[in-house]
């Protein structure tokens, strides 16, 4: 047998409702649109022998 203890049947919860807002500490920036040429570009450089992926991805 354990030692625990039985719960409580008393126990109650309370819903609450919000609302999220947007940080303004952070300004919205315009998302970058890379062309399909600009993206086979950057795998074709990432696949060289010896590259930096995170450099190239700077």
């Amino acid at each position: 047998m354990s030692g625990s203890a039985p719960m409580s049947d008393d126990r109650s919860f309370h819903i609450l409702e919000a609302v999220p807002n947007r940080l303004e500490a952070s300004p919205q920036r315009a998302r970058r649109r890379w062309s399909a040429q600009a993206k086979a570009r950057l795998i074709k450089a990432t696949l060289k022998p010896g590259a930096n992926v995170s450099a190239i991805a700077r």
